[in-house]
C-alpha cells in the first residue's frame, strides 16, 4: 500500500477538530474531510506531523446536495458484506496485488470499461474506447475471450465505462456508458442498456461465441453544460434501477461532480437531465477513469489513471454519503494508463486493467 497520511476533520459545536490516523478508517460520520498525501516513494511527513491549511484544503471529500428519500434508499447486503470485508482490509494495508492472464488478442487494444458478469462464472465484460464496433466481450481470468456480443442498434461514439445489475427474478443487464466528451461539446450523452446473455459452456479453447443482443439507449443532458466522464456504475434500489456518472475534470483541480439518472422502465424520447448529488475533491491533479459498486452494495471503487480509491458503504447509506465518508487508497498497481476497475462477481476482490495491446489482468486480495 502506498504511503499514505491521513486527517479526519468534523464540526463540533461550529469548532473544527482535526486527528492523524494511519489508515483511511470511516472515522469521521459528520462534515467528513479526509486529506492524503500520498508518496510513490515514502512518506514525506513522519507520524507526527499535523496538516497545513494548505494541505486541509487539498481535503478528499464529497459535499452532496442530494437530500430526497429516493437516494437515502440502500441495497447493502447485511449478511457480511463482501465488498465491506475487502474494504476494510484494503484500508487497513492488508491488501496484495496479483497478476491473473494477458489478453493476448489484438481484438482488446484500448480496454476501457470492465465489469463482472453476473450470470457467468468469473468472466468480465469489457469494452474498448472509442475506434471499435458496439461490442462488448467476455473474458476469463486467463485473458482468453470467451465471446463477443454486439449490441444491435448502439452507436459507439466514445464508450468509457460499463456496469451489470440484477433483479430478484434472476435478471441480469449490462449497461455501457457513451459518455465521453473530450471537448465537453456533446449536447447529451447515452447509456445503453441489454439483458446479459447466459452464455453457457464458454471454457473450451475455439474461437470466442458471437452473439448479437438489441440495446435500449438512454440518453441524458447535465444540468450544469456538457462535460467529460469516464465513470460510471449502476444501482438497482426495488424496482428502481439508477445511473450514477462521476465527471472526468480536466481542469485538474482535483473536483469530481457526482450525478444521478433512472435507467428504469422504457426511455424517454428526449435527454433526461441528470440530478447533480454533490462534488468529489481528489488530489489535485486527479483525473477519474473508472468507478465500480460492489455486487452487495458495501462498497464502491473508483479509478484514476495512478490509483484507485476504496469507500465502504453501510446498510441504510445512500451512494452520495457512503462517497461523503472517508475512503482510502489501495495498492499501488503497474499499469500506465488505468482506465478500469470493477469488483469480482462475489465481491471479495477487485479487477483493475490497463488500455494497450496485450493489457495484464491484475486482481486486488486481501493478502494471505
Amino acid at each position: 500500500m502506498r504511503c499514505a497520511q491521513v486527517w479526519c476533520t468534523r464540526s463540533s459545536g461550529g469548532v473544527i477538530k482535526s486527528w492523524q490516523m494511519s489508515h483511511f478508517p470511516r472515522c469521521c460520520s459528520v462534515a467528513v474531510v479526509a486529506v492524503v498525501v500520498v508518496s510513490s516513494s515514502g512518506c514525506s511527513k513522519g507520524s507526527d506531523a499535523s496538516p497545513t491549511s494548505a494541505e486541509v484544503s487539498s481535503a478528499s471529500t464529497i459535499t452532496t446536495s442530494a437530500s430526497s428519500a429516493a437516494t437515502r434508499d440502500s441495497t447493502v447486503s447485511t449478511d457480511d458484506p463482501s465488498g465491506s470485508t475487502l474494504t476494510k482490509a484494503i484500508c487497513a494495508g492488508d491488501g496484495e496485488v496479483r497478476s491473473l492472464g494477458t489478453i493476448k488478442s489484438p481484438e482488446i487494444s484500448e480496454a476501457s470499461g470492465m465489469v463482472a458478469s453476473r450470470l457467468n462464472r468469473d468472466l468480465m465484460w469489457i469494452h474498448n474506447d472509442s475506434g471499435d464496433k458496439p461490442r462488448i466481450y467476455a473474458v476469463d481470468r486467463d485473458g482468453a475471450i470467451r465471446s463477443i456480443v454486439s449490441l444491435t442498434g448502439a452507436k459507439s461514439i466514445d464508450w468509457e465505462d460499463i456496469a451489470a445489475s440484477s433483479d430478484s427474478t434472476g435478471g441480469a443487464f449490462i449497461y455501457v456508458g457513451d459518455i465521453g466528451d473530450n471537448r465537453s461539446r456533446r449536447d447529451h450523452v447515452s447509456v445503453y442498456r441489454i439483458d446479459e446473455p447466459a452464455l453457457g459452456d464458454v471454457t473450451g479453447r475455439g474461437d470466442p461465441k458471437q452473439l448479437a443482443v438489441p440495446a435500449v439507449r438512454f440518453d441524458f443532458k447535465y444540468p450544469d453544460g456538457p462535460r467529460d466522464a469516464e465513470a460510471m456504475f449502476v444501482e438497482r434500489v426495488g424496482d428502481e434501477e439508477w445511473v450514477y456518472i462521476i465527471d472526468k475534470n480536466w481542469k485538474l483541480s482535483g473536483e469530481s461532480r457526482l450525478y444521478r439518472g433512472s435507467v428504469s422502465g422504457r426511455p424517454s424520447s428526449r435527454p433526461v437531465e441528470l440530478e447533480s448529488l454533490g462534488t468529489i475533491t481528489f488530489p489535485a491533479g486527479t483525473l477519474v477513469t473508472a468507478a465500480d459498486l460492489s455486487p452487495d452494495g458495501s462498497a464502491i471503487a473508483v479509478r484514476a489513471y495512478g490509483s484507485e480509491w476504496l469507500f465502504g458503504r453501510t446498510a441504510g447509506e445512500s451512494i452520495a454519503e457512503a462517497l461523503t465518508g472517508s475512503g482510502c487508497e489501495g495498492p499501488a498497481i503497474a499499469e500506465a494508463q488505468g482506465e478500469a476497475i470493477a469488483f469480482a462477481g462475489d465481491g471479495s476482490t477487485y479487477l483493475t486493467i490497463a488500455e494497450g495491446a496485450q493489457p495484464t489482468l491484475h486482481e486486488v486480495a486481501v493478502a494471505d
